[in-house]
């Protein structure tokens, strides 16, 4: 699996085959775990019961595209809306996505209001970015502009005295200034990618980015029933944006998929494990308040203390999360759940109790999906009960 870091990768990759999918994921977790929200937006719906069954034949991504928004309450889950929407225009980037009477879905401002005449309870939620955390990769070009600059001048009228003529001042300062700034660039473009590839198959065919995993948000909600409002909730805190992508569908390269995140108080801790035929794939990191990023080596994702759920799902309560961060120091981080919030026949969402070396980080959130069972055909009712289509 390919993995990126940073706004800059968070744009449509315009993929056509047949279960190909995009989706763009936030969430945000009051300070008291009070209340949760989680907006995600995709084309290609992985869990479409339409697309999986039209992937049968030829099936467009962008004529399956919709959105999921949830609310949740003391670790339960109170509002849900699964909707399909008409194909959308997905080419600018960053990403940034009109989505007509629904909201929008951008880089600082998503808002989904979920009326629909066929659904009688309803909510809007407007989640907005009051403070980017500037990631590393930022920072170095700002870097290279300014050391470009300073040592192309300096290049440039040394080069120019040497030829003792205005012209050679002149050519020195914008070749030595080009070249420092391009060479910042790529060192900036190189860093800013973190890939590790476990096999060919995963590596060039599915993709992660990390656009802005730690974020200060502003989130207002509102629950309507029959139009009028009985329930609504307003925050601050850190906010969690990710993309995921792949040239074809999950079910064929992924057996599980495991994932979560916690906003400790100076960092964000954040691990991906997708075990599948190949081998799979397995990620864990942090990015702390002043935009440092650092991937882990040597990262083991385990699952344990599985059982087996009322929809026959086998499903572990804790994850062991261990590896060697960037200083040399062997590390183990453990994701407790304590709520399921969200459960199915393929999906357990969780409040997590979280802890690093033993020492508590706070509340978070995991998840854990049984991708290989999109493969069969008795899955889909279940994704039907929530779903509905557009128009």
């Amino acid at each position: 699996m390919d993995v990126t870091v940073g706004p800059l990768h968070d744009h449509c990759r315009s993929l056509d085959a047949t279960g190909a999918y995009e989706w763009w994921y936030t969430d945000a977790l009051s300070p008291d775990s009070e209340w949760g929200v989680v907006l995600i937006l995709f084309r290609g719906m992985p869990m479409s019961p339409d697309y999986l069954k039209a992937q049968h034949q030829t099936a467009h991504p962008i004529d399956h595209c919709g959105y999921a928004a949830s609310i949740y309450h003391r670790g339960k889950r109170v509002f849900f809306a699964f909707r399909s929407l008409p194909p959308i225009d997905f080419s600018t980037a960053p990403i940034t996505i009109d989505l007509g009477s629904v909201g929008c879905y951008d880089q600082d401002l998503i808002e989904i209001d979920t009326a629909i005449d066929d659904l009688r309870r309803s909510a809007k939620i407007t989640l907005r970015i009051t403070e980017r955390i500037t990631l590393r990769i930022t920072e170095r070009i700002t870097q290279g502009i300014t050391q470009g600059i300073t040592q192309g001048i300096t290049q440039g009228i040394t080069q120019g005295i040497t030829q003792g003529i205005t012209q050679g001042i002149t050519q020195g300062i914008t070749q030595g200034i080009t070249e420092r700034i391009t060479e910042g660039l790529l060192e900036e473009t190189y860093s800013e990618t973190y890939s590790k590839t476990y096999s060919k198959t995963s590596s060039e065919t599915h993709g992660w980015v990390l656009a802005n995993p730690r974020a200060h948000c502003a989130v207002e909600l509102s629950i309507r029933e029959g139009g009028v409002e009985y329930a609504s909730a307003s925050w601050e805190g850190y906010a969690y944006r990710d993309h995921n992508w792949g040239e074809r569908a999950m079910q064929h390269d992924f057996k599980h998929w495991y994932w979560g995140r916690v906003h400790a108080p100076e960092r964000t801790i954040v691990y991906l494990a997708a075990p599948g035929g190949d081998g799979g794939s397995a990620w864990a990191g942090e990015v702390d308040d002043d935009g440092n990023v650092q991937e882990w080596t040597d990262v083991v994702v385990t699952p344990r203390k599985h059982g087996l759920t009322l929809l026959g799902l086998w499903a572990p309560r804790l994850i062991t999360i261990t590896g060697r961060t960037a200083s040399g120091e062997v590390v183990t981080v453990e994701s407790r759940h304590h709520a399921v919030v969200e459960d199915s026949p393929f999906y357990q969402r969780y409040l997590s109790r979280w802890t690093l070396n033993g020492a508590d980080l706070g509340e978070g959130t995991s998840e854990f999906m049984n991708v290989s069972r999109y493969k069969r055909a008795w899955i889909r009712p279940f994704l039907r009960l929530p779903w509905f289509r557009h128009g």
